[in-house]
């Protein structure tokens, strides 16, 4: 039987067989592992007419710069763009069409992987990266709890939103606001205020982002979410989570405010579907009338500040419709500042001519006398009135007239007697015509000066002692008196007008020695030494007479006296001048100094001292006495009477020595007894 002989392994067809399965096998893997080039199979799609638009190959993040690896693939190469019709390109002029407005430019917002970059989301050019970068330019980032606004975490990047707050304790004071009451809308910002308390605290505030200390998002609480290194997700712990806001700087205080007094909080959020209305629309057709925003005490300026919201500096105004404005209403802010109002106007009120106070107003008490001072007026410094002193005291609030006001010539303050007038005094001050003159009499506040309260140039303005240099502050008219250096020869009273012969000689010292006369000896007296001595003055002309008892036997010394001797003289009163023509000096209530003659002071002395003699002042009469200067020596006038000392008893007795028995004796007799 014949067998079938297999093919061996050697055999050429078989050789052949197996390298074909080779080459097919390693094909296939090939092909599988990708080791042969698509490329080299796959055909270039057709992009005729198509634009290229960049998009975002990966996940970005709001706030950080684009890179070109974000947007460009270097392997992809023309596969990192979207390749989209020119017509669709065209429908969507907000789309970025260039790479290079693409890199470098900060993100507005995350964004996902595989969309097209808009306008909107980038940050202006020259943004700075992180937080603030995302704060629009004229607004203030505040950080926010979200515990503090419900609702907040849930809003994203560019949601608008208003923040009010209730305010209980306002919501009685807003009521009674004049303006309110008067049927008139309170607006801020443009838009109208409600009047229950509730308060409007941040207009147009624009969330950021919301953050925690770990993670951030512009796109709201639940894309609030990442994983650590090992793909766990990070838990947020309550009250980590906080909103970054964009607000208006003037509203930063008031939220602050609000946040610390822990006043609840509530965030009104706009539609994002609704095209924002013209907030100049809701107040079409009404007037604005300024008003104060505080309380403005009476006779007080008003300012810029008393018309600004404390909350945020904005002028506080009331809308009326036209029909509803009463006439006289201020309705511009300029008209209003620098008046002064006439009584305290509370908050919210609108102003009318009536409310202030002219420029002839006092805005401050003043005094009776007083000057006017700036201060004291509605226009200050510019008024008619500063300078003037006024009649009487004036009240804030007062109008000024002329009859209120002193006249030229007047006083502003009590003056003594006898008190020079000075530029205190006197209305027109160094100006006045009675300056340096001197009263007569006490004169009040307020009097009208005239010739008859002035004393006459050349009077004295204080007593003035003897003997006492004159000086200008003694004499009524000061250096115009021409007594200015003369000594006083008497004591001087005040108001006196004095005359020359109430004076030494021109060129005399003051001092008691200038009184006396040449040839003269000044004696001091007690007044009660003698009669008639205390109603002597400075300047008396006296003769002093001696009054003395004869004793003859005492005088006698034990003469036997004839019996007619003793009949006719025994014990009788003898006068005898001891002094004549004494110049009275001085004197006082104690003393008196007369100048008298040499040869007289001994006999003067011994009168004085005598207890058997009285001394009496004969004062010569005036027209003798004083039509002359105290000074001059002259005697008396021959032809005028003169006293004369009585004669001596003893001229009159002749002693007689007699032997009578063989003893001597001495017997007086009269002498013309004798003869």
């Amino acid at each position: 039987m014949s067998t079938r002989r297999r093919p061996t392994t050697s055999s050429p067809l078989f050789k052949i067989l197996m390298a074909i399965l080779v080459v097919g096998i390693l094909g296939v893997l090939v092909y599988a592992s990708g080791l042969l080039s698509r490329k080299t199979v796959e055909t270039k799609p057709d992009r005729t007419g198509k634009v290229p638009i960049p998009k975002s190959l990966v996940e970005l993040k709001a706030f950080e710069k684009v890179r070109r690896e974000d947007v460009f693939d270097r392997e992809k190469g023309d596969d990192s763009y979207f390749w989209l019709s020119r017509e669709a390109v065209e429908r969507n002029p907000d789309w970025v069409t260039s790479i290079d407005q693409v890199i470098g430019r900060v993100m507005a917002k995350d964004k996902r992987a595989d969309f097209v970059f808009r306008k909107s989301d980038f940050l202006p050019e020259g943004s700075r990266t992180g937080l603030m970068g995302g704060v629009p330019e004229g607004k203030q980032g505040f950080f926010l709890s979200v515990e503090k606004v419900p609702g907040v975490r849930y809003l994203k990047k560019g949601d608008r939103f208003d923040l009010l707050v209730n305010l209980p304790d306002e919501s009685e004071e807003q009521a009674a606001e004049y303006g309110l009451l008067m049927g008139g809308i309170k607006v801020q910002a443009g838009k109208p205020i409600p009047v229950n308390g509730i308060r409007v605290i941040a207009r147009q505030a624009e969330l950021i982002a919301l953050t925690t200390d770990k993670i951030m998002t512009t796109q709201g609480r639940l894309k609030l979410q990442a994983k650590d290194e090992r793909g766990r997700e990070i838990r947020i712990n309550k009250g980590e989570e906080r909103v970054l806001i964009a607000i208006s700087p003037e509203e930063s205080v008031p939220l602050t405010d609000a946040l610390g007094r822990e006043y609840p909080i509530h965030a009104v959020v706009q539609s994002g579907q609704r095209v924002e209305q013209n907030i100049e629309d809701q107040l079409d057709g009404m007037v604005a009338f300024p008003a104060n925003a505080v309380e403005i005490k009476a006779f007080t300026k008003i300012t810029g500040k008393d018309l600004a919201e404390p909350a945020n500096g904005n002028l506080r105004r009331y809308y009326f419709k036209a029909g509803d404005a009463q006439n006289g209403w201020i309705a511009k802010a300029e008209d209003l500042i620098g008046k002064v109002v006439n009584r305290d106007i509370e908050p919210g009120y609108i102003f009318t001519a009536a409310d202030f106070l002219d420029a002839d107003h006092v805005i401050a008490d003043v005094e009776a006398f007083e000057s006017l001072q700036p201060s004291h007026l509605v226009a200050g410094i510019d008024s008619k009135w500063v300078g003037k002193v006024v009649a009487r005291s004036l009240q804030s609030g007062e109008k000024i007239t002329n009859d209120k006001i002193l006249g030229p010539g007047s006083l502003i303050r009590e003056v003594k007697e006898y008190q020079a007038l000075a530029a205190a005094d006197l209305v027109e001050g160094t100006a006045s015509t009675w300056l340096g003159k001197t009263v007569r009499s006490e004169l009040a506040a307020g009097h009208q000066l005239s010739e008859s309260d002035l004393l006459p140039v050349g009077s004295v303005t204080r007593d003035v002692a003897a003997f006492e240099l004159l000086s200008e502050r003694d004499l009524a008219g000061r250096h115009e008196s021409k007594w200015v250096g003369r000594v006083t020869a008497r004591k001087l009273k005040a108001g006196q007008l004095v005359e020359d012969s109430m004076l030494l000689a021109a060129g005399s010292q003051p001092g008691i020695s200038s009184a006396i006369p040449p040839g003269r000896f000044a004696m001091t007296f007690p007044v009660d030494a003698g009669e008639g001595f205390s109603r002597l003055s400075n300047g008396d002309r006296i003769d002093i007479l001696e009054t003395s008892t004869f004793s003859l036997n005492k005088a006698l010394g034990g003469v036997r006296v004839s019996e007619k001797l003793a009949a006719s003289l025994g014990n009788n009163q003898v006068n005898k001048v001891v002094a004549a023509d004494v110049l009275v000096v001085d004197q006082n209530e104690k003393e008196i100094v007369l100048a008298v003659k040499a040869a007289e002071v001994s006999s003067l002395t011994k009168s004085l001292a005598s207890e058997n003699a009285n001394v009496t002042a004969i004062a010569r009469s005036n027209q003798q006495a004083k039509s002359q200067n105290p000074m001059d020596n002259q005697p008396p006038d021959p032809g005028k009477a003169v006293i004369e000392s009585d004669p001596n008893p003893l001229d009159a007795i002749i002693v007689t020595r007699m032997i009578i028995d063989g003893q001597k004796s001495e017997m007086a007799f009269r002498r013309t007894d004798r003869d």
